[in-house]
């Protein structure tokens, strides 16, 4: 735990100086509350030395690399709300609220937070502009209630609250060994809780797995304690309830998404086998809320369009390919047969367009800069299409096929 903790403060992170102080401060205020009333003697030996242990392992890392300054500046706490980590913050939550305005209901589906926040555009996070992904919005109470609606956020907000009310039960009418260790395992609980609020505890292993283990241990040294106070004694059906309210709700997200994952399966596979409208009757199955982007980064609605388009629905697939890219904007195969669409509408201008756009993000896509050139040909811009055929590296026959057609329809000119 000591290693861990010091390998956190040497990434300097002024969010984990933070949590420091207020969980010295928990420990310390529990403490006062109730030693005079339950005669409560803290380990503080132990605890002098983890502290110590801490501290002196920072200042020896720091003294060593040579950074002390550096340390001495992020220990400035009066520099956080003027800093662009501060202030990209301020702005994630602000769109995040925005979000949960949206659809606070229900949420807007789970892992579309990093797709959704930019909708308004992405001003005032510079990291994001300098083409960084953010995953999270740096509050896992916000990040919950976005993407799971009241039910997740009812959930995570209940085992806090059980966890503080069983917490002050034991402290209140534990075993004085119990009551101290009590103070500490409630201490590392409201300052986890307190870190969730200014950053993200969801993708940390390590942090999970030591907030259930303090969680755990919480819930043992209650079932230990035998409290005569009514008003303070938690009743089974509140911890049940609880845990139930939290893995039920887990548990219909896992199975709406795996339905969804199902269902997505199967379209592929009829649109394989140019099934199209078979293809298209699983998508309608597909819970957008729940799964609407695969790992390789290519939305589900992708396929919608490629199987509308390959039906000669243009129009139909002109929205699913735009639909696509709300998930994704930079995803150069959308790009690339949104302009296949336009090509078979022979709008070859808006086809390159797309064309184009595709080979900004990718000047490698061979497979746009072919269609690129057969745009040009259609639109007899001869030069143009050759210049743009003399960029291509794979396809040779391909491209051997396309210089005789510039040629041939240079004769004719």
């Amino acid at each position: 735990l000591i290693l861990s903790l010091v390998l956190i403060v040497i990434l300097q992170s002024r969010t984990v100086w933070l949590a420091t102080i207020l969980f010295a401060f928990l420990i310390g205020g529990m403490y006062l509350l109730t030693q005079r009333k339950n005669n409560i003697q803290l380990p503080w030996k132990k605890l002098g030395i983890y502290g110590g242990g801490v501290l002196g392992m920072v200042f020896l890392v720091a003294l060593l690399t040579g950074n002390l300054s550096g340390f001495a500046d992020r220990l400035d706490l009066s520099n956080s709300t003027a800093s662009r980590s501060g202030n990209e913050r301020l702005v994630q939550w602000g769109k995040t609220i925005d979000l949960i305005q949206a659809d606070g209901i229900l949420g807007i589906g789970p892992d579309n937070w990093k797709i959704r926040y930019m909708e308004n555009g992405l001003h005032g996070l510079r990291k994001a502009m300098a083409n960084r992904v953010f995953v999270q919005p740096h509050n896992d109470f916000l990040w919950v209630w976005s993407e799971t609606g009241i039910g997740g956020l009812v959930s995570l907000l209940a085992i806090l609250v059980l966890l503080i009310v069983v917490g002050i039960t034991i402290i209140r009418k534990g075993e004085p060994k119990n009551q101290q260790r009590a103070i500490i395992l409630l201490a590392m609980v409201l300052t986890f809780y307190f870190m969730t609020c200014l950053t993200s505890m969801r993708f940390n292993l390590e942090h999970q797995s030591l907030m259930m283990l303090a969680m755990a241990l919480l819930m043992s040294l209650y079932t230990q304690t035998k409290s005569e106070d009514k008003a303070w004694k938690v009743p089974s059906l509140a911890i049940w309830g609880t845990v139930i309210l939290a893995a039920g709700f887990t548990t219909f997200i896992a199975f709406s998404r795996l339905q969804s994952m199902k269902h997505f399966t199967e379209a592929t596979r009829q649109l394989d086998r140019k099934n199209y409208k078979s293809c298209l009757s699983n998508l309608k199955k597909v819970n957008l809320r729940y799964f609407n982007m695969l790992y390789n980064g290519m939305p589900v609605a992708y396929y919608e369009g490629l199987a509308q388009k390959n039906l000669g629905n243009y129009p139909k697939a002109e929205a699913a390919l735009n639909k696509a890219l709300l998930v994704h904007p930079n995803q150069i195969k959308t790009f690339n047969t949104l302009g296949d669409v336009y090509f078979k509408q022979k709008d070859f201008t808006t086809a390159e367009k797309h064309y184009k756009r595709a080979v900004e993000i990718n000047p490698m896509y061979d497979e746009a800069i072919f269609d690129i050139v057969r745009a040009n040909i259609n639109m007899r811009r001869l030069d143009e299409a050759e210049t743009w055929l003399n960029k291509t590296t794979t396809k040779p026959e391909e491209k051997q096929k396309l210089l005789q057609i510039i040629q041939q329809n240079r004769m004719v000119n």
